[in-house]
This record gives structure tokens, sequence and C-alpha cells, in this order.
């Protein structure tokens, strides 16, 4: 009898075709699948998650630990971890782990496993998953998150600068704020004193002002050619065998440089990001040193001078309306904390009539101008101290003075205040805001 020939296998175009779109689907979705035969050891993966790995099937040998080998060294003891515990007790678990590919690049997996038990006695038998890469999307939490700290960090120095009633406690604020949000750390801050005759002649020094100190150092040669060139100046440093870059970030009003501002940062050199979240706190401080400059520096510099008494108290009511200018600035910046449930009260002893008569100031040229009478005034039972929140009083105060005198054309506007009960050390302030305007329904 002749012997029969062996039949070749009839090829299924359906069956083939479900394993190119599944092959195709898994490429498309950057995920790749395996299977791992607990009895045997054997562990096979598919052709996309080999080409995820970054390693042909002709260089791993089919087992966990080759496995393991491909991950990066310090996420290779997570991933043991976490499959050891699910082999024990678990009946499906999910990690993210590094893969170290041959070529150096570092890509991130997210895992999802499922076991198969023995019904009998829920030994383990299989396991099978999916290792999908999840590299932009890690990358894009991180870039987030960095931009959320910068714009955090952005808010808060606008906040609190802006609280700042001189440019030595806006680079105070920078400094405190800086390590909160960024991890670096703030070494020195700088004020520009200049003397002399015209610009190009002045005698320009930097006179350390943060941290404050009795010695007054000479400054060094980064912050030096940071007033030089105007530009942020950075180089790099070792110290306990890390690298940090120390950088100095000018502060330019109108083109010249008014402060600086340096600081130790953990990356040399400075990333892209980094360079840029350096420009704005250097821009932030320029914009807050601006109008302190402008009004309230310059009007301080004013009041230093030979004045008569008329000068001297219009002085004072320029330097009062700068101060309450940031008031409402801050009052602006304060609503989205309203709104956001966030806004703290101070809590600190202040002089009552001092904040009623900076209101005055502030009230007195738009009611002069319209020809209408102003008072302001506190009645004689009224402590000279009270423990508050000067500020938004104040805000208060001129908020609703300001609207009085908009909508009134003829007669007067009063702002008095009394004590309308006292008790225990406690005291509760009335204040009446009334006028001869169109009213408040």
């Amino acid at each position: 009898m002749a012997p029969v020939a062996p039949v070749a296998p009839v090829a299924d175009p359906e069956a083939e075709a479900r394993a190119r779109q599944l092959s195709e689907a898994q490429e498309i979705a950057g995920i790749g699948s395996f299977t791992w035969d607990l009895d045997t050891g054997l562990v096979t993966w598919s052709g996309q998650l080999h080409r995820l790995y970054g390693v042909p099937p002709e260089d791993f040998d089919g087992t966990f630990e080759a496995f393991v080998a491909c991950l990066h060294p310090d996420d290779r003891e997570h991933v043991r971890l976490v499959t050891e515990a699910a082999l024990r007790e678990r009946h499906s678990f999910e990690f993210d782990a590094r893969v170290l590919r041959p070529d150096g690049d570092v890509r991130w997996m997210h895992g999802r496993c499922r076991l198969t038990r023995d019904p009998a006695t829920g030994r383990p038998v299989r396991m099978d998953g999916t290792n999908q890469d999840i590299t932009e999307v890690r990358r894009a939490e991180v870039s987030a998150s960095a931009s959320s700290r910068r714009l955090r960090l952005m808010q808060q120095m606008a906040t609190a600068a802006n609280r700042a009633r001189t440019l030595v406690e806006a680079i105070e604020v920078a400094a405190v704020r800086l390590p909160e949000h960024t991890g670096w750390q703030p070494i020195a801050g700088w004020l520009v004193s200049a003397t002399g005759g015209p610009r190009q002649d002045r005698v320009v020094e930097l006179e350390q002002v943060y941290p404050a100190t009795t010695a007054r150092p000479a400054a060094t040669d980064l912050a030096e050619q940071c007033l030089v060139d105007g530009q942020v100046a950075q180089d790099a440093r070792s110290i306990e065998g890390r690298t940090f870059s120390r950088v100095a970030l000018p502060v330019v009003v109108e083109e010249e440089v008014v402060a600086v501002l340096e600081v130790l940062a953990d990356e040399a050199p400075l990333s892209e990001p980094a360079h840029d979240l350096v420009q704005q706190v250097a821009a932030q401080l320029g914009v807050v040193a601006a109008p302190m400059n402008g009004v309230i520096g310059l009007n301080e510099l004013l009041l230093r001078t030979e004045l008569d008494d008329h000068q001297r108290r219009l002085a004072d009511g320029v330097h009062q309306s700068g101060l309450s200018l940031l008031a409402i600035i801050n009052d602006i910046l304060d609503l989205s904390k309203i709104e956001a449930g966030k806004l703290e009260l101070e809590d600190v002893d202040f002089e009552v009539r001092s904040v009623f008569e900076q209101t005055a100031s502030v009230l007195a040229g738009p009611a002069h101008e319209k020809g209408i009478e102003l008072v302001v005034a506190c009645h004689p039972d009224v402590p000279d101290y009270l423990r508050g929140d000067p500020t938004r009083l104040g805000q208060v105060l001129t908020n609703l003075g300001s609207n009085a005198v908009k909508f009134t054309e003829h007669g007067e506007v009063s702002v008095q205040a009394h004590v309308e009960s006292a008790a225990d050390g406690r005291v509760v302030l009335r204040v009446d805001v009334t006028d001869t305007g169109i009213g408040i329904p």
C-alpha cells in the first residue's frame, strides 16, 4: 500500500484577516499583548509588543526575567513586586513602568494584566495582558503640571508683590515664592544705587537687600554681568557632586536694570521652560517696580525734600492715593479669591483713623472737582487702635465712598464711624456712608 502524503493545512482567509486586523489595531493604538504560561514559564509576545520594546523575537528568550530586564532599572523592582502580589491573591492588576529600549530611548508603558486560575485549587495557571505606550501622555502630564506650578507662582507673586510697598519687599516675596513652586533656592537680591550727573556718567553699584546683612558684601560677578547686559546670566557650579545653575535675573524698568535677583536652579544648563520661567519672574518684578518707581517711589523721594505745609499736604495726598491704588489692584485680584472661597483676612493691630484719612485723600479730588462737600470722620468714642484687616476695611470705605461721590451732583457725601457696641474687649464699628445723590434703593 502506497504511503499517504501529508495534507497541507487549508488556509482560513477569515482567520488571517482577523489576525491582520488585530495586528494593525494594536499598532495604531500603540498596544502590544502577551501571554505567560505559568506552568511552563513561557512568555509569548505579540509582534507589536516586540516593536514597542525594540526587542526582536530572536533576542527574547521568553521568560519573565527577560521581560523585567527590558524595564528601566529604577522600575524593575516595582513591577516584580506588584506581579508577585497579584499572583498570590488577585485576578487582575495594572502598572506603569518605563521601558529602556536597546537604542537608549525610554518609553512609558501602561500594563493591564489578567490572571486565569485553576477552578479546583485557585492556583494561577496563565497571565494575559497588554502594554500600551503612554509616553506622550506622561510628557503632557509633566508639562501640564509644570505649567500649573508656573501659573500658581506668577499668580501668587502678582498678588503678594502688589501688596509690597517697596521693591525690596517685592524681591523678598519672589524669594519666598520661588522655592515653593520651582525648587529653586534664592541666593541674594540686589538693588541698583546710582549717583552722579547725566545717565551715562553716573556711578552704578549693587547693594544687597536680600538676605538682609550688615556686612553688605560686594556683588558677585554674575550679578554685575546681569547689571551691565540687562539679560539673564547664568553659570554652572557643582555642590556635593550635583550640578546646579546659578542664575541672575535683571529687574528692568524703562530699559534700566533697577535690581538683580540671584537664584540656584537644580538643573544646568537651564532648560527652555525654566529659562522662560526666569524671564517671566523677572518681568513680573519689573511690572511691580515700574509703578512703585513711577508713583510711590518718586513721591517718597519728594517727601524727603524741603516742602512748605501746602506742598507737603499735596505730596502726602499723592502718596496715600498711590497706596490706595495698590489696594484697588489688590481688590481686583481678591475677587478671584472670593469666588474660589480662598480669601484670607488679616488679623493685625491698626490705627483706625489712618484708614479713614487714606479714604479721605482718595475721595477729596473727585469731590472737589464736582463742588460737593466731603466729610470723613470718626466719632470720639472710636478707639485709636483696633484689631482686624485694615486693607479690606479701606477697600470697602473707598468703594462705597467713590460710588457716593460718583452719583452725587450737589450737596455732600459723608463717611462717618461710631461704636455701635463694645463688650469683652470686642468692638462693633458702624460706618455710615450717606449722600445727597440718587441713592441706592
